[in-house]
């Protein structure tokens, strides 16, 4: 079941080897002109986001509870 909903969250992250990446990545990034740098840089930047959050929900979910020795709860902000 993990590797499932790994595989899932790598297509949902537009993953180079999926389908999603020649699909929306590579079609938004060919329609950007040379001179619109900034919306190069916040769909680049969205894309990372994207990727970091969904990887952060799947380790949440399969990597287990939060076990450290040095504090006894995880922070809110972690």
């Amino acid at each position: 079941m993990a590797l499932i909903f790994f595989l899932a969250c790598l297509g949902l992250t537009g993953f180079p080897t999926t389908p999603t990446f020649f699909i929306s990545e590579d079609l938004l990034f060919a329609h950007i002109k040379e001179d619109q740098n900034l919306l190069a840089f916040f769909v680049s930047m969205s894309f990372v986001v994207d990727g970091l959050s969904i990887i952060r929900v799947y380790a949440r979910i399969f990597f287990g509870p939060h076990v450290k020795t040095y504090h006894e709860v995880a922070y809110h902000s972690s």
